[in-house]
């Protein structure tokens, strides 16, 4: 308070103490068409939300066009009639409008018809800039539900209703350049019938009411019309972090910075055009840890970090977890001559007898790495003995023409041994490539016998760089530029047939051969590092969820990749005028590149004149109004209209955390009556089946969601066994068990089988 006069005043200060309700999930509702105003006379909006639950928080946007905004009284009232004053006779005699821009039809109507139970998906062309999506619908007489989706994130959920009507929701900005629509998202009612119209509108930016004085920097009351972003601050300010195209190419360790962040754990940069997403090089994340502190953010203020990810070129990994399948590229092995499985470096490996046995992994267009930029083998390895027979090397893996395989060398392709071209001991790769021609690189005697070891092979085209490495060391390079490796023939795991035959290899490995993985690139040597480093192997935990986390300010966002570049985003509000941003990865690496800070548009946020706080709380369903009074009478009204209103409903995240359960270990819970506990499960990009057990001294439900947790109600919940209700009931001391023995997918044998794939998480909800 500052009293710029010589004489006292005396003031008084209310202080409003309210309930802090945890924040959950947030939906935008938008009105339907738009409303002409008339000379001295009241235009009221009705926005229907079909949600049931408790909230936490609402801010209110308008876009008015009026020739004098200061003739305009706004109230917003919700449907439990709680009655709030947004903005009273505000703007001046001279002053036009709340929100700027004009409904703009960006995307023509489409039109969707189906009906049943069954989930159906349309995918609706949007641009980047974000919009407004309007739904006009027809869900007859049997109730359907519609879910929006954009960048990944529900943008609107209508819930079960049925009958005609229209729903509306803003979207953006993003980076997507697409609405996900889906009817029946979580199987709908049998016997329904649905259509839809989409159509895609851009151009409004609306005047925002909103308690929360981060976004507001002021009352309505000293604002100046027209209500703005023009009279705020400037926004869409673009900051490039890093493109990794300035530094030197290599590897960078603590207390090193790269690109301007702090190296924490060790990570490369790497040089390779064929690969960068723009420009010629990329961060090579492993299981590094980056930091770096912007300075360059303003508190309330909302940033988006924009970003450039993939995941590394693995083509192919064998876990041998009791099986001999690929886990990335689908080229499952075949155990040969009784081979089988004993204990691996990371759970169970391949056991060899060192005799005839081998795998087979039968030739594929995945496996024929030697077409691509480069390649990688790498793999634990555990031989009982440094040669086979009479001093005879032992093969890790081989390239081999299985049919022609008494031929000779011509039958030959890219090979990684042990004891080949050298004493006991060494490491030895032969690049066959195409024609038919040897490219070898040797060790000095490096590997010993009854021990596991981290081997791999790298070779990168470009350069012609071939490296050979143990425990995560170089130990021998060579120079073998623009060759092609052959790579078109069957792969054998631990054995040769060449000089053989299929059913008595000529050499085989002596010992266990774990984790072996192809890749279709050179990994560098921080990633090789990595991996031969970390104790629990490629992906810590082997689930890879997720597969690097970048945080802000301690909030930590996951990061999920694929093997082709693709645009990633994270959104914050800042805290404060510096923001710590951090980077940490896992040894299966995810690269980077184009990383960019951006200030994202804030709109026009006004304090309102009486606070929104009575809302938190109350229930969201039903009718809000928004009602328009035009006070004054005699102004001429050319163009005037409530072009669009919307609210932004925060619920209350009213869902306990689940508790994570881990393999073997027994978890005992009481469930009180008519509550619910829950848990998650993280399903293995390695696993082949699950079994879990649950006992009860009593009668409970035991239900499952892949997406999230559990709903109970309203149709959203998947649950077990039963195949009308779904419910598995346990009977009281009885036992449950659920076995996941099918596979792919995996979790849970219910009838119908859940598809639930490796590499997600799942949650299980226990109801009393």
């Amino acid at each position: 308070i500052f009293n710029p006069n010589a004489v006292p005043v005396l003031a008084n200060i209310k202080v409003f103490i309210e309930r802090d309700l945890r924040r959950g999930s947030s939906l935008p509702f938008r009105s339907g068409q738009s409303m002409t105003f008339f000379d001295d006379a009241l235009t009221n909006s009705i926005i229907h939300v079909t949600r049931r639950q408790q909230l936490s928080e609402v801010s209110v946007g308008v876009r008015i066009n009026h020739e004098r905004a200061s003739d305009l009284v706004l109230h917003l009232t919700s449907p439990q009639g709680t009655r709030l004053l947004l903005a009273e006779n505000r703007g001046g005699p001279d002053g036009r409008d709340y929100g700027v821009g004009t409904l703009t039809t960006n995307v023509l109507p489409q039109t969707s018809s189906g009906g049943g139970p069954q989930p159906q998906t349309n995918l609706f062309t949007v641009p980047q800039s974000g919009g407004t999506l309007l739904i006009d619908y027809s869900f007859y007489f049997i109730p359907d539900s519609l879910r929006a989706y954009y960048d990944g994130v529900l943008i609107l959920d209508s819930g079960f209703i049925n009958g005609s009507g229209s729903l509306s929701t803003d979207f953006g900005p993003g980076l997507s350049t697409n609405i996900v629509v889906v009817m029946n998202e979580n199987m709908g009612n049998e016997g329904t019938a649905w259509t839809y119209t989409a159509t895609v509108l851009s151009g409004i930016i609306y005047a925002k009411f909103t308690d929360n004085t981060n976004l507001a920097p002021i009352p309505i009351k000293f604002g100046t019309a027209p209500f703005s972003e023009t009279n705020l601050y400037p926004t869409n300010v673009s900051v490039p972090l890093s493109d990794f195209d300035t530094v030197g190419a290599g590897a960078y360790a603590s207390p090193q910075t790269v690109d301007g962040w702090e190296v924490t754990n060790e990570v490369a940069v790497v040089s390779n055009p064929a690969v960068a997403y723009s420009g010629s090089q990329y961060l090579a994340l492993a299981n590094g840890r980056l930091r770096r502190v912007l300075t360059n953010t303003i508190a309330g203020r909302t940033y988006q970090v924009n970003f450039a990810h993939r995941a590394e070129c693995i083509v192919s990994w064998w876990p041998a977890q009791f099986r001999p399948n690929d886990i990335i590229g689908g080229n499952d092995g075949i155990l040969q001559n009784g081979a089988a499985f004993g204990p691996g470096q990371i759970g169970q490996g391949f056991l060899l007898n060192g005799i005839d046995q081998y795998v087979l992994v039968p030739r594929s267009p995945g496996l024929n790495v030697g077409a691509s930029s480069g390649l990688t083998i790498e793999g634990w390895i555990y031989p009982t003995a440094l040669t086979h027979g009479a001093g005879m090397p032992i093969p890790i893996a081989e390239w081999t023409d299985f049919p022609n395989s008494g031929m000779g060398a011509s039958a030959v392709g890219a090979q990684l041994w042990v004891s080949a071209g050298g004493p006991p001991g060494t490491i030895f790769a032969n690049l066959y490539d195409v024609a038919g021609v040897s490219h070898i690189i040797t060790s000095a005697p490096v590997v010993t016998a009854n021990a596991w070891q981290h081997v791999a092979l790298t070779y990168d085209k470009a350069s012609g760089l071939t490296t050979l490495y143990l425990n995560g060391a170089a130990v021998a390079t060579a120079n073998f530029p623009g060759i092609v490796p052959q790579t078109t023939y069957d792969l054998l795991i631990g054995g040769r047939t060449v000089f053989g035959s299929p059913t008595s290899p000529s050499d085989s490995w002596p010992g266990l051969i774990d984790e072996l993985s192809i890749y279709g690139c050179a990994l560098s040597p921080t990633e090789i590092k990595a991996i031969a480093t970390t104790p629990t192997g490629k992906c810590a935990p082997l689930t890879c969820l997720p597969n690097a986390q970048m945080t802000v300010d301690g909030t930590v966002f996951d990061i999920f990749s694929t093997d082709t570049w693709q645009a990633g985003r994270v959104t914050f509000v800042a805290n404060s005028n510096t923001t710590v941003l951090e980077l940490s990865g896992y040894p299966l690496s995810v690269l980077f590149d184009s990383i960019e800070l951006i200030e994202l548009p804030v709109g026009v946020w006004y304090q309102p004149e009486e606070p929104l706080a009575p809302l938190k709380g109350q229930q969201a369903e039903g009718d809000w109004q928004l009602e328009v009074w035009d006070t004054r009478k005699g102004a001429v009204l050319t163009n005037s209209a409530l072009l669009a209103w919307r609210l932004n409903l925060t619920f209350v995240n009213t869902n306990p955390p689940a508790i994570p359960l881990t393999n073997c270990v027994t978890h005992t819970n009481t469930v009180e009556g008519g509550n619910v506990v829950y848990f998650s499960i993280n399903v293995p990009l390695t696993a082949s089946y699950m079994t879990n057990t649950l006992s009860a001294s009593g009668p409970v439900d035991l239900l499952y969601n892949q997406n999230g947790l559990p709903v109970i109600a309203g149709g959203t919940t998947i649950l077990l066994n039963d195949t009308n209700m779904g419910v598995a009931w346990i009977s009281t001391n009885g036992v449950q068990v659920v076995d996941t023995s099918v596979v792919p997918p995996i979790i849970l044998s219910a009838q119908p089988t859940p598809q639930i794939s490796r590499g997600r998480r799942v949650y299980l909800a226990v109801r009393n």
